[in-house]
């Protein structure tokens, strides 16, 4: 990614990328009385989009 881009971000910056998760796992009822447990994976990107203009604002 684009230094420009991430370095205003401050705080925010070492968030940008992609994010991915093999651990995740939901448990519920299920139909037989019984508990259902499903595994899932995850994966996120999360990508700066740089200046944005808000009226006479520029984020």
């Amino acid at each position: 990614m684009d230094s420009d881009v991430i370095k205003p971000l401050g705080p925010l910056a070492p968030l940008a990328g992609v994010w991915e998760g093999d651990k995740g796992a939901d448990v519920a009822w299920g139909d037989h009385r019984g508990t259902e447990r499903n595994v899932f994976r995850k994966r996120i990107t999360f990508e700066p989009i740089g200046p944005v203009r808000n009226h006479e604002q520029v984020l």
